[in-house]
């Protein structure tokens, strides 16, 4: 279980930190172009332009898959912490925590340049993961029910 649990904290610490790429490269790109979401930040970080961060390719990719990371990324953190709490497979854990990182980094980096079908392929192997991992929650939490 200790090790199941330090396999759940790297992958959380993984996809949190892709998850910091991804804003920390969106501000670059807003700041270096002078593009801003909201005009006090214009006003701060610019030189006073309107905001014209929707305009930036970079920008809306960013936004796109931050979006994205947010609907799917806590709930599989949520559902692995349940999976390893559960005490469910081990092996398990070890395929299918660093599968949904990879799908999920795949899936950003098909953002842009667009790349279909390999965008949808990579959320499709996240989503199939989740369920997957879902399916041990319930059958493992209705094994502890049922005694």
């Amino acid at each position: 279980m200790k090790q199941m649990l330090a396999i759940w904290a790297l992958t959380t610490t993984a996809l949190f930190l892709k998850m910091v790429a991804i804003a920390i490269i969106q501000g670059f790109v807003r700041t270096s172009n002078n593009a801003f979401a909201k005009p006090e930040d214009a006003a701060f970080f610019g030189k006073g332009k309107e905001p014209l961060a929707e305009d930036l390719p970079m920008a809306r990719w960013g936004q796109a898959a931050l979006r994205n990371d947010l609907e799917n990324i806590p709930i599989f953190i949520a559902l692995s912490y349940a999976y390893v709490a559960l005490g469910a497979w081990e092996l398990g854990a070890k395929i299918y925590f660093p599968l949904f990182v990879v799908a999920r980094i795949a899936h950003t980096f098909c953002y842009l340049p667009p790349k279909q079908p390999f965008r949808t392929l990579s959320y499709g192997v996240g989503l199939l993961t989740a369920l997957v991992v879902s399916g041990h929650v319930i059958y493992e939490a209705i094994q502890i029910l049922i005694g």
